[in-house]
């Protein structure tokens, strides 16, 4: 399913200074600007911003420090957190118990040390060790339920630029009119180095995964 915009039509018409009507070209076109611009910070954060639940990835471990990719991590009785080792030797795979095998501090888990290492007996995995196993697998719920302010600022200085200038012009004439366009104005869709800055003083870096995610969010 689809991930939610991170911000809606009316808050761009807001800074226009205008209204859209329902259904009316208009408002597809933020629509549409939205969701390309929310799609574009996604990319540049790594994150995906509202909740998602039952998100599934297969993490490579290998060290004693697990990273999940995506936060914040959401755990309480009705989003658990299940962990799965898998030893690729003997094909097995055990569910790990938060607490006694790893201990989570916000989205990393860190291995439990113990008196055995990760491997095969008679067919098992033995606990502990201190490290991960090289496979692991991590069903868990992540997210913010609502858009921080400075994410949604810069969703809507992107499809601000695009329903402005949506050809992406460095000026135009109008009569005797004449307008030029900065570069940081030009409606190309994309992050500027100011967007990109924006988001880092607000604690959002650029961050590069690769996992596999199978999820099911709104």
């Amino acid at each position: 399913m689809a991930l939610l915009p991170l911000a809606e039509p009316a808050d761009l018409a807001v800074r226009l200074r205008t209204t859209f009507e329902d259904g009316s070209p208009e408002e597809l076109a933020a629509e549409a600007l939205i969701e390309d611009a929310s799609a574009q910070v996604r990319s540049a954060t790594g994150q995906h911003i509202y909740p998602v639940e039952t998100d599934t990835v297969e993490l490579t471990g290998g060290d004693r420090l697990l990273n999940l990719p995506q936060w914040p991590v959401i755990v309480d009785d009705d989003h658990p957190l299940v962990v799965v080792e898998y030893d690729d030797y003997c094909t097995s795979s055990v569910t790990l118990v938060e607490g006694l095998d790893y201990v989570r501090h916000g989205h990393q888990l860190i291995r439990s040390p113990g008196p055995n290492s990760c491997g095969c007996n008679d067919g098992a995995i033995r606990r502990g060790g201190g490290n991960w196993a090289e496979r692991v697998v991590v069903t868990y719920t992540h997210g913010l339920a609502e858009v921080p302010p400075e994410v949604r600022a810069v969703v809507l200085n992107v499809a601000m630029r695009g329903y402005v200038n949506p050809g992406a012009l460095r000026s135009r004439t109008l009569g005797s009119y004449s307008e030029t366009f900065t570069t940081e104005t030009v409606g190309t869709g994309e992050l500027t180095d100011s967007d990109m800055r924006r988001l880092a003083r607000a604690g959002w870096a650029v961050r590069v995964h690769s996992v596999r995610s199978s999820r099911r969010g709104p």
